[in-house]
């Protein structure tokens, strides 16, 4: 528009016909300049000058920005032209990460993981993952977690590695969970559960399937919930009843496909008085629901009451039998 011609105008005046020593004046002329050249002709000779001197004279914000022109040029381009431009991205990239601009960091990890443009690293994908979760001030965005879910996932591939970062993994996970986040708190219980990328330690696990459950983690609500019945002594009962109301919670929102395997356990719990006071017609009634779900463990345990008979289910040898044919069909 006119308006921002003449004030595009008045930058270049001031950089190249005052000798005001005001540098952020200097740097402003150079910038805008930089801009107005860029979009006027593209990424040229001029333009990448009026850049590089606005980050000689100390405005950082312009290296992303070069570099995002860098990148660009590289996307409408072929063959080495295209790699050449991207290389020159990439070492920009590189340089405002340094001075801890961290826009383009998860961008330059993958670069470093899977080998494009630069040579395969894994320890520097590693490093500059971690650098940024040390590096953000406020709440993750939606689906930034996945990213570091995905780098536990990639150091399981190399053996010893996990046990060679795993003070860090916790520090990543700990700060996942400080955002809302479980994933990588569920993954970090399974390694320390299963003992096979470092020492099995059960209490560990213990306690990030706690954390995992504490950010709202159905999956680590029901881990819990089948350890406390299986008599761990490592899981106190307020923990254990809090899962299960958070289950149950999951069981009335129709929290997708596990909302049988919900609703057999905590029947089950309400039927042993674990987790919860013991009640028997409240773990019929969870076990029935669980039946129409056709849930094989549900159609078992409802089968046994009917062979058997208790205070709530009349015996009922053919609803029994019933119940097992239907299971046989299911299977």
């Amino acid at each position: 528009s006119p308006i921002n011609f003449f004030k595009l105008n008045a930058y270049y005046n001031v950089k190249f016909f005052t000798h005001s020593k005001d540098t952020y004046k200097y740097w402003k002329a150079s910038y805008y300049l930089a801009k107005r050249e860029y979009s006027l002709y593209s990424l040229n000779t001029r333009s990448i000058s009026y850049y590089r001197e606005a980050i000689q004279l100390g405005y950082n914000d312009a290296i992303n920005e070069l570099a995002e022109c860098y990148e660009s040029k590289a996307n409408s381009h072929i063959g080495l032209e295209s790699v050449n431009y991207m290389l020159e991205a990439i070492k920009l990239y590189e340089q405002a990460i340094e001075l801890n601009y961290f826009k383009h960091i998860f961008k330059i990890a993958q670069f470093y993981r899977t080998g494009s443009f630069v040579k395969q690293n894994f320890d520097t994908y590693f490093d500059l993952t971690f650098k940024s979760i040390e590096n953000i001030k406020n709440a993750l965005l939606p689906n930034d977690d996945k990213v570091y879910v995905d780098l536990i996932e990639q150091c399981k591939k190399i053996p010893n590695y996990i046990t060679y970062r795993i003070d860090k993994i916790i520090i990543i996970a700990n700060a996942l969970i400080g955002f809302g986040f479980s994933d990588s708190a569920v993954q970090l219980a399974e390694i320390f559960w299963e003992g096979e990328h470092v020492s099995q330690d059960i209490t560990q696990a213990i306690n990030f399937y706690t954390k995992a459950y504490q950010c709202g983690d159905h999956i680590a609500a029901e881990v819990l919930v089948r350890l406390h019945m299986d008599n761990n002594s490592l899981l106190s009962n307020n923990v254990v009843m809090d899962c299960c109301v958070q289950l149950h919670y999951c069981i009335n929102a129709n929290c997708g496909p596990h909302e049988s395997c919900y609703t057999t356990l905590l029947a089950k719990s309400n039927m042993e008085g674990k987790g919860c006071k013991k009640n028997v017609s409240k773990a019929v009634e969870l076990f029935q629901h669980a039946v129409t779900r056709k849930n094989i463990t549900a159609m078992y345990e409802m089968s046994k009451m009917y062979e058997y008979g208790n205070e709530v289910i009349k015996q009922d040898k053919d609803k029994a039998i019933a119940l097992l044919q239907d299971i046989a069909k299911n299977i």
